[in-house]
């Protein structure tokens, strides 16, 4: 019998919870959700676990209406007596991470697994209909370091204003839509300066023309963003 590695396999994730429960007219796309949140699955580490990253994504439904998202990723703890969280996607049989890890370290003689710290990768997304990219990853960094003990409240902006106040524990937050026209170029709430510096002019004109073109587009970096 082959035994798995259970550090080495990639584990099917699923959304605990989300709020606002319902939004009229706005169904909420789980399986979207998931895919891109966690697109490689559940992470489990043992004893060390990665520090928090981010990164955005874009949804696009079939009628052309768009979501834009910022994901915080992080590993907690997991206790022995935690039930099956998730299930291996490498296993026709679907065996239960419990489990999994018992034959791992029966079958290698790997030290008990009482004596181990095993962390699972969990997510938390901000999605909105607007890019507001920047603002999404600091509540959500806020929101990482601080210990929420009361409902965080945050109000909605009024038609007549396009700025926005609210706290994040001890920190004040100001939110700023600009108006936006049907002739206006979309939202952009990333750094030119950053982008050029990346990729180059000649990387920039390129990237244009290929979008012009409609051709597909990607991007590879040999880095990620920590913070």
């Amino acid at each position: 019998e082959q035994v798995l590695n259970p550090f080495q396999c990639s584990y099917r994730c699923r959304v605990l919870c989300h709020y606002p429960h319902e939004v009229l007219n706005n169904p909420f796309d789980e399986d979207a959700i998931s895919r891109s949140s966690m697109p490689d699955g559940v992470s489990i580490r043992l004893n060390s676990p990665d520090p928090p990253t981010t990164h955005p994504f874009l949804i696009t439904r079939l009628d052309g209406t768009r979501y834009y998202d910022v994901v915080l990723t992080f590993f907690e703890q997991m206790n022995n007596d935690d039930e099956n969280i998730s299930q291996c996607s490498s296993s026709t049989a679907f065996i239960s991470l419990n489990r999994l890890i018992e034959n791992y370290n029966r079958t290698c003689r790997h030290q008990r697994r009482s004596s181990l710290l095993i962390y699972a990768s969990k997510t938390i997304c901000l999605i909105g209909p607007q890019a507001h990219y920047s603002i999404f990853k600091r509540i959500l960094e806020l929101i990482y370091r601080m210990t929420i003990e009361h409902d965080l409240y945050i109000p909605s902006p009024s038609l007549s204003h396009s700025a926005l106040k609210f706290n994040v524990g001890e920190r004040e937050l100001t939110v700023w839509q600009p108006s936006i026209h049907d002739n206006d170029l979309p939202l952009l709430d990333f750094n030119l300066l950053d982008f050029f510096s990346l990729l180059g002019v000649e990387g920039v004109v390129d990237l244009v023309t290929c979008a012009l073109l409609e051709h597909q587009i990607i991007l590879k970096s040999s880095g990620i963003h920590f913070f």
